[in-house]
């Protein structure tokens, strides 16, 4: 119990960046889609 408590601020924090990174990306690929670059 206090291994996983002690690890999930870490986990929380990696897991945030890699959904942020994914949602950034994906984002610019529909926006890049949606107005083609000129």
């Amino acid at each position: 119990m206090n291994t996983s408590i002690g690890a999930s601020p870490l986990e929380f924090l990696t897991a945030y960046a890699l959904v942020l990174g994914i949602g950034v990306v994906l984002g610019y690929r529909l926006a890049l889609r949606r107005s083609p670059p000129l």
